[in-house]
């Protein structure tokens, strides 16, 4: 994602941010592709007692990726926010799921 993100190549960092939110979830987890749904995640993450906001968050920033997706080419400042967020999100569910 940080290479999309240098290039200014919003599809493919989008892409790749939401590769990236969805497959840390599937791999901590160990769920089949087959079983990847919002719902299931969130079971799993409330299951853990990953905080509230947290789970929000998750669920926000694939919101964001999916619909910058389809939407028209935005801003670099935008993409470097959702970078830095879906980092930091990442980071304080790993502290979470130990």
């Amino acid at each position: 994602a940080e290479k999309y993100l240098q290039q200014s190549n919003e599809k493919s960092f989008y892409d790749e941010t939401s590769r990236a939110i969805w497959g840390y979830i599937r791999n901590k987890y160990h769920l089949p592709f087959a079983e990847l749904a919002k719902e299931k995640m969130q079971q799993k993450l409330m299951e853990k007692q990953v905080k509230e906001n947290d789970i929000t968050q998750t669920f926000d920033l694939i919101d964001e990726c999916e619909q910058a997706l389809y939407a028209p080419p935005g801003a670099q400042w935008q993409m470097q926010r959702t970078y830095d967020e879906a980092i930091k999100l990442i980071s304080r569910l790993e502290a979470q799921l130990k």
